[in-house]
């Protein structure tokens, strides 16, 4: 029975991973955070934390 909790534990790491791959810590850092803690906690500092804002090349001059 301990098999399936770890299987579900994995799978879930690798979904909260995957949820973060937009982020500043990324894929591997949210796999790996949710992996050290557990997914609910990782899950939770993905949905407080903001995400990787991406810089529009034709917008980063129209300030000067």
């Amino acid at each position: 029975m301990n098999i399936y909790i770890l299987i579900i534990y994995f799978f879930a790491s690798v979904l909260v991973g995957y949820m973060g791959r937009n982020t500043f810590a990324g894929a591997v850092g949210y796999f790996l955070l949710s992996c050290i803690f557990s997914p609910p906690i990782a899950l939770f500092f993905l949905i407080v934390t903001n995400k990787k804002s991406r810089i529009d090349p034709d917008k980063k001059n129209q300030d000067l």
